[in-house]
């Protein structure tokens, strides 16, 4: 009988979750970005920026433009969209952060409206008109 209860208490505590880490259970894994996702927040983020830069808010542009640094550093570990049309998605997000993403601080942090605007058209973007 001993013996028997000895070996319910360990199959108990087995059972129960007796571990060497206290007891306590890793944290379930976040869930992952969708790759659609997050280019909708560039979209969103990159319009509030050219608005900020075209309105001389260059503090609001500046936030805009780390928000983005951020975004982008989140897409690799994003879940890609099951279809990319043979497009090299993560080659067109390196050239934008080595290129254009280096171009449009550069201008922001300078306060230069007219470079601002080349970069931004430099992204794929139209050329901005001042605010009259």
């Amino acid at each position: 009988m001993t013996f028997t209860l000895a070996a319910a208490c360990c199959a108990v505590l087995v059972f129960t979750g007796c571990r060497q880490d206290g007891g306590k259970a890793a944290p379930p894994a976040a869930p992952r970005p969708h790759y659609g996702e997050l280019m909708s927040e560039v979209g969103r983020r990159f319009e509030t920026l050219g608005r900020a830069a075209r309105a001389g808010r260059w503090e609001l542009a500046d936030f805009e433009l780390d928000e983005l640094g951020e975004v982008f550093e989140e897409l690799p570990g994003a879940v890609p969209p099951e279809e990319t049309g043979g497009v090299n998605l993560r080659g067109l997000e390196q050239a934008f952060t080595g290129t254009n993403l280096p171009a449009l601080r550069q201008a922001v942090g300078s306060h230069d409206a007219e470079g601002f605007a080349s970069a931004f058209s430099g992204a794929g973007v139209p050329r901005l008109d001042p605010i009259p």
